[in-house]
């Protein structure tokens, strides 16, 4: 006999809306702040470099706590599947 297989499962935990919600805020603020940068700063390479890591690791930190990733088995998903479809009838 054959073992289960394995299956990795993301749950995402915002809807689309929400997604493109806060992808646009967040594209707003940086470049709104490279603009700044460039308009009142005199356009300094060095605050441009910081902005720009700063915003690479907001983003690498923000990612894992809106995707969670669980690990099912075969077993398990078909009988989510099934439960979710009775409910829907």
């Amino acid at each position: 006999m054959e073992p289960e297989k394995v299956i990795k499962v993301l749950i995402i935990k915002e809807s689309l809306w929400q997604s493109v919600l806060s992808d646009i805020f967040t594209f707003f603020c940086l470049f709104s702040l490279l603009y700044i940068n460039h308009k009142l700063l005199g356009s300094s390479w060095v605050v441009e470099m910081m902005i720009i890591l700063s915003y690479i690791l907001y983003i690498t930190k923000m990612m894992p706590s809106k995707v969670k990733t669980i690990y099912l088995n075969t077993h398990t998903i078909a009988k989510i599947i099934s439960e979710t479809e009775a409910e829907r009838s």
